[in-house]
C-alpha cells in the first residue's frame, strides 16, 4: 500500500488541466497524546520513510507553526510532507456526493471524540456546520480490496506487474470469510479498532470457526488467541516472562505484543540447545 500511494502521488503531482495542478501538496500532521501515540507515530515514520515517503516527527512548537491554534497539551506530531489533495471530477452533484454513505448523526457516540477534539484544537464559540454518520469500507482481513491501474496495465502490456500483488489477490480469502455473519462481525471490529495502536496480541481474535489443541492448553498461561484462515489460534501470553525464560535482550514489547517478547525468549532459549521449540502449522495454508 505504500508502494502504491507513492506512486499515486507522484503521478497526480504532475498532471495539469488548463495549466493549473490537479493536486495540491498540502501536508499532514498526526498528534500524539500518550508515550504509547508517540511510539507508534516514531514507528510509522520510520516504516514510511523505509518505503521512500517523507515523514518527519515534530515537536509541538513546530506543528503549532502550521496550525497555531494546537494545544500546548501534545506530545509531538508526525508530520508528512507529501499528502496531496486532488480535485477529483464529481461523479454526482454536490449535494448528493454523501448521501449513499450517509446516515442518521448520533450525538451520543460523538461526545467523547468531540471533547478531544476541542482539547487538541480548542476553537471556542464554533460550532459543527454538518453532521452526519458516515461509513469506512473494509476487508475482512484488513489488506487492499483490489489492485490498481498500474499493476493492471503492467499485467495486460508485460504479463506480469512489478509489484507483489498477493495482499489484493481476492482469491487470497478462504470461504469462511464470504459468509456475511464473519464479514460483519469482523467488518464492526475494524470499524470500532480503526484508530487504535495493534499489537500481534491486541489482532483481530473475533470469529474463528476451528479452534487449536495447543491454544486449549495454553489457558492457564493467559493465552491470547488470534484467527488464521479460520482457526483460532495462540498469538502469546499476557505474561511475557514465561516460566525458564531467560531475561536476555528485551525487544520493542510496544511493537511486537506480549506474542513476540515471549516467542524472542523461547528462540533465545532453543538457540543455546536448552530446549525445545514447538510450532503449530494447523492453520497455515498447504499449496501444491
Amino acid at each position: 500500500m505504500a508502494g502504491f500511494a507513492k506512486y499515486t502521488v507522484d503521478l497526480w503531482s504532475g498532471m495539469q488541466l488548463d495549466g493549473e495542478q490537479c493536486a495540491k501538496n498540502v501536508g499532514s500532521l498526526e498528534v500524539a497524546w500518550t508515550p504509547e501515540r508517540l511510539a507508534d507515530l516514531k514507528r510509522k515514520a520510520g516504516y514510511g520513510m523505509s518505503w521512500g515517503i517523507e515523514g518527519h516527527v515534530i515537536s509541538p512548537s513546530e506543528a503549532r507553526e502550521f496550525i497555531p491554534m494546537l494545544s500546548e497539551c501534545i506530545l509531538v506530531r508526525c508530520r508528512t510532507t507529501t499528502n496531496h489533495l486532488v480535485d477529483a471530477e464529481d461523479i454526482l452533484d454536490h449535494e448528493d456526493a454523501y448521501r449513499a454513505s450517509e446516515t442518521e448523526f448520533t450525538p451520543k457516540h460523538f461526545e467523547r471524540l468531540r471533547l478531544r477534539l476541542v482539547n487538541c484544537c480548542p476553537a471556542e464559540g464554533r460550532g459543527l456546520t454538518r453532521k452526519f454518520n458516515g461509513m469506512f469500507s473494509f476487508t475482512t482481513d484488513g489488506f487492499p480490496a483490489g489492485g490498481v491501474g498500474k499493476a493492471v496495465a503492467e499485467w495486460i502490456v508485460n504479463g506480469e506487474p512489478t509489484t507483489d500483488l498477493r495482499e489484493c489477490d481476492i482469491r487470497r480469502f478462504h470461504p469462511h470469510a464470504y459468509t456475511r455473519p464473519y464479514v460483519k462481525a469482523r467488518a464492526a471490529q475494524q470499524y470500532r479498532e480503526v484508530y487504535d495502536i495493534i499489537t500481534r496480541v491486541s489482532s483481530l481474535r473475533i470469529h474463528a470457526t476451528c479452534d487449536d489443541a495447543v491454544l486449549r492448553r495454553q489457558q492457564d498461561w493467559a493465552a491470547c488467541s488470534s484467527s488464521n484462515a479460520g482457526w483460532e489460534r495462540l498469538s502469546g501470553t499476557t505474561r511475557t516472562r514465561a516460566a525458564g525464560f531467560a531475561d536476555g535482550h528485551r525487544r520493542d514489547a510496544h511493537r511486537l505484543g506480549g506474542a513476540g517478547v515471549v516467542a524472542d525468549r523461547g528462540c533465545g532459549a532453543c538457540r543455546h540447545g536448552k530446549r525445545v521449540a514447538m510450532f503449530d502449522m494447523t492453520p497455515f495454508a498447504n499449496f501444491e
